[in-house]
């Protein structure tokens, strides 16, 4: 899971993209089903699955495996 979400970081920055953190699919095998990530708008907050994408912006993960950038939290400091 680690080495997935290290490639999908790279694939990210290499397009440009502002990357804070990156989070796995929450799936739970006793119901069967994955979760889904969630995106704030001025409608509030609207549910995205994954559905085969690889990836899925969002606002919130689950903290359970998400990764970080440290650069980011560095930035955080100087504000």
């Amino acid at each position: 899971m680690v080495g997935a979400l290290l490639e999908a970081e790279a694939r990210l920055l290499a397009r440009g993209a502002r990357v804070a953190a990156l989070g796995p699919v929450y799936y739970d095998q006793r119901v069967g089903k994955s979760w889904p990530f969630y995106r704030m708008s001025m409608a509030g907050m609207t549910a995205h699955r994954c559905d085969g994408q690889e990836i899925v912006p969002c606002d919130f993960l689950i903290s359970s495996g998400s990764m970080i950038r440290l650069s980011v939290l560095d930035e955080g400091r100087r504000d």
